[in-house]
């Protein structure tokens, strides 16, 4: 018996749609759980002072209304991270950046600190530099204060290369060995918002000498540094406290 050719097409019409529908409904490699992106690490913000008063200043340049100087990620050959995924190091990174034609500085005043509390001026430079403040997203409740370990580089031009923890507040060095130096406060004033900063100096009573609260390490030749600073860290994501 011969079928009806409208009878074939509806047959081959019907086997097509069925095909078009098992594809349809067939995952995409993009959309496949195994193809997920994990999530990636916020970024940080960095916003130094650029007041005289401190030895560790911003550049001067990207000037946000408060007088710092904003160091955000991609801009101007800026990277930071904020590792606070959860077993992170809670560091929060950034790099100013190294080559280009649009590169970022920090200025840092180098005054050493002397037995007897005075300090001798050792000259300024202007330097690239790699900037880590370390376990940030370690919990302080909002409005809170904690003290932190940081580091940072001159650009291997006096205490090191950056990246290698060449100028660092922390009363031990990483293999445990005493240096001296001091950490740094950092008080927490929002879930996105950390404000890092130095204690200032005392006088002591009865010598008169200056007690430093802001003494750094320098790596390249093992001396200690007045070196006060201010800035804040803006985390790319808010956090939970």
């Amino acid at each position: 018996m011969r079928v009806p050719s409208t009878i074939v097409v509806t047959a081959c019409l019907l086997s097509a749609l069925a095909c078009s529908e098992s594809a349809i409904t067939t995952l995409r490699p993009s959309e496949s759980p195994a193809a997920a992106k994990p999530p990636a690490d916020p970024t940080a913000t960095y916003f130094i002072s650029n007041d005289a008063a401190y030895a560790l200043r911003g550049d001067g340049l990207y000037l946000e209304s408060s007088g710092a100087s904003r160091y955000l990620n991609g801009e101007c050959g800026v990277s930071s991270t904020f590792f606070a995924l959860p077993g992170g190091s809670g560091d929060a990174t950034m790099n100013t950046g190294t080559n280009g034609r649009c590169t970022r500085r920090i200025r840092l005043a180098y005054a050493a600190v002397n037995a007897d509390g005075t300090t001798t001026d050792e000259g300024s430079l202007v330097t690239s530099s790699f900037l880590n403040v370390r376990k940030l997203a370690s919990y302080i409740p909002i409005g809170g204060d904690g003290r932190r370990t940081f580091a940072f580089g001159d650009g291997d031009t006096k205490c090191g290369a950056s990246g290698t923890a060449a100028i660092l507040f922390s009363a031990v060095d990483a293999d445990g060995t005493a240096i001296g130096a001091d950490s740094v406060n950092v008080h927490r004033d929002a879930s996105d918002t950390w404000t890092i900063t130095t204690a200032p100096d005392e006088i002591d009573a009865f010598t008169g000498a200056t007690i430093h609260h802001d003494k750094a390490y320098c790596r390249g030749n093992g001396k200690l540094y007045h070196v006060p600073l201010h800035f804040s860290i803006k985390s790319s994501v808010p956090l939970t406290p």
